[in-house]
C-alpha cells in the first residue's frame, strides 16, 4: 500500500505525497543572506526524496521561521523517478520508480471515484481512505501541478512522456545537459526550470588525472556555459534556477558565463 516504506532513520522513503516542505525549514541564515544578495526574495521549496516528494511550498526569504515566510503551501507535487539503489528495497530501479508513479496514480484516481460512488449511493461499502493518495488526488483530477525533478537529459524526456500520457499538468526542473540532445528537446519541452550549476575544470595536473578524464566529461565542462544560449535560440522558454549550487553566491556569475557563450541579456533578465 502507499505509505512511508523503511522506517529506519535515513531509509529510502519512495512515497510520501502527504509530506509537506513546510514541514522543514532548510534554509539557514547564512544562505537565506546570500540568496538575498543575489537578488532572490522569493523561493519555491522543493522537497529532495523518494519519488513521490510531497507539497512543494512558497516562500519569502526574509528573516525568521517557516511561520514568518510561508506564502503558499500548495506549490506542486514533486516527483522523481528515483530509485532506492537497494535490491532490497524497492524501488531498486528507474524501471521500478516508473511503474510505482504510474500505479499510484491510477490507485489516486481510483480512490476519489470510489469515495464519490460511495457518497452517490452506488457504492454499499465505504471504501478505505489512503492520506498519501488523499493527498495525491489534486494532482491526479487535473486539479493541481507536478514538478519533475530530473537528474539528467533521459529523465527529463521521460518525464515529459510520462506527463503526457498520464494527462497531468507540469513543470519541469531541467539538468543543464539538454543541449546533449537539443532539437529532440525542442520538440517535446515548451518551458524548463533551468539550473546553472555549471561543472568546474577537469583535474589533468598528473599524467594519471588527466587519463580519467572522459570525453564527455570535457564537453559538459565546455558546453554548460552555452547550454541556456542553445535552448534560447532553439525556441525553447526557461527561468533560470540558484537550484543545485552550493554556493548561492555564484549564481550571477554563472548568469554572466552563460550571456559570455550567447545567451542574450534581455533574455537572461527575463528568465529571472
Amino acid at each position: 500500500k502507499p505509505g512511508p516504506q523503511g522506517g529506519k532513520e535515513g531509509a529510502f522513503t519512495a512515497l510520501r505525497p502527504s509530506f509537506r516542505a513546510t514541514e522543514r525549514w532548510p534554509l539557514a541564515d547564512e544562505n537565506l543572506r546570500a540568496r538575498r544578495a543575489e537578488g532572490f526574495t522569493v523561493a519555491r521549496l522543493l522537497p529532495a526524496e523518494g519519488a513521490f516528494r510531497g507539497e512543494a511550498a512558497l516562500v519569502s526569504l526574509g528573516g525568521g521561521g517557516i511561520e514568518e515566510n510561508l506564502l503558499d503551501t500548495h506549490a506542486g507535487q514533486v516527483l522523481a523517478f528515483a530509485a532506492s539503489g537497494n535490491e532490497n528495497t524497492y524501488p531498486s530501479a528507474t524501471m521500478g520508480a516508473v511503474a510505482l508513479i504510474r500505479q499510484t496514480i491510477a490507485d489516486a484516481r481510483w480512490q476519489r471515484q470510489a469515495r464519490a460512488a460511495y457518497a452517490a449511493g452506488t457504492l454499499a461499502e465505504r471504501p478505505p481512505t489512503n492520506p498519501d493518495l488523499a493527498a495525491l488526488e489534486p494532482l491526479a483530477t487535473g486539479g493541481a501541478k507536478a514538478i519533475f525533478a530530473t537528474g539528467d537529459l533521459t529523465d527529463l524526456l521521460r518525464a515529459v512522456r510520462f506527463a503526457q500520457e498520464l494527462g497531468l499538468a507540469a513543470d519541469f526542473l531541467g539538468s543543464g545537459d539538454e543541449y546533449r540532445r537539443l532539437e529532440e528537446v525542442r520538440r517535446t519541452v515548451s518551458a524548463l526550470v533551468l539550473p546553472v550549476a555549471f561543472p568546474g575544470a577537469p583535474q589533468v595536473d598528473s599524467t594519471g588525472q588527466a587519463l580519467n578524464v572522459t570525453l564527455e566529461k570535457l564537453r559538459a565542462w565546455d558546453l554548460a556555459p552555452e547550454n541556456p544560449a542553445r535552448l534560447h535560440a532553439a525556441g525553447v522558454a526557461f527561468a533560470l534556477t540558484a537550484d543545485r549550487l552550493k554556493d548561492p553566491g555564484r549564481f550571477r556569475r554563472n548568469v554572466a558565463a552563460a550571456i559570455a557563450r550567447g545567451l542574450p541579456e534581455d533574455a537572461a533578465l527575463a528568465a529571472l
